[in-house]
């Protein structure tokens, strides 16, 4: 499979970022033209009487453009954020799974974590993403982990509590980034919602759940 790599992904996001404006440069007019129809269409100008209305919709125009403005802002400022956590440790994508690795080796711990440790020290984690469930696969739930093992996490998101980067790679991104640090483990992430039920229960069938409901 392909290794999505880090030049790849910020090109698809200056891509996006470019057809957004440019779609919001061509709606302006359609803008104006729906608050304006007197001046889109050389109807006679207002009245005295529709001043009041003018100046509500002129008003009503400037919100619109500054809440479009305030979203690219923070569009922009969580691409920037996601960014630095990508620099902060070693990614790549292969088979539907995010694998990181801490750049820095003095983070890494030595511990092999219990499964109950595991839980509780995910639990604020899990929380702060809105997953709905995890389960623990490989070496670590079989029981044959190692100091090198790698925490290995299939992660299930709550389709009812999006924020505006929950449920898309980029929050696994994140998630790894905290479940990282927070074990001082390399560890590998699995969303659910890139897996067929098929293949979401076989996973179910080899791993331990450790956060949520089934």
């Amino acid at each position: 499979m392909p290794i999505i790599s880090q030049s790849a992904g910020n090109q698809r996001r200056l891509t996006m970022y470019s057809r957004l404006t440019s779609q919001l440069l061509k709606f302006i007019p359609l803008c104006a033209a729906c608050l304006y129809p007197s001046v889109a269409f050389g109807h006679p100008p207002f009245e005295a009487g529709d001043l009041l209305l003018l100046c509500y919709n002129i008003i009503k125009g400037l919100v619109i453009f500054i809440a479009v403005i305030v979203f690219l802002v923070i569009l922009m400022k969580t691409n920037n954020a996601i960014s630095s956590k990508r620099q902060q440790f070693d990614l790549k994508v292969q088979c539907n799974t995010i694998y990181g690795e801490l750049s820095d080796k003095s983070k890494l711990s030595s511990t092999i974590y219990s499964i109950p440790e595991i839980r509780t020290r995910l639990e604020p984690v899990f929380s702060k993403y809105n997953v709905s469930s995890a389960f623990i696969l490989g070496a670590y739930a079989i029981g044959t982990a190692t100091t090198n093992s790698k925490i290995k996490i299939f992660a299930k998101f709550e389709a009812d509590k999006l924020n505006i980067i929950n449920g898309s790679s980029n929050t696994s991104i994140l998630l790894l980034d905290d479940i990282m640090n927070t074990l001082g483990k390399n560890a590998a992430l699995l969303d659910a919602k890139n897996f067929d039920q098929n293949t979401t229960n076989q996973i179910l069938a080899q791993s331990i759940q450790i956060y949520g409901q089934v």
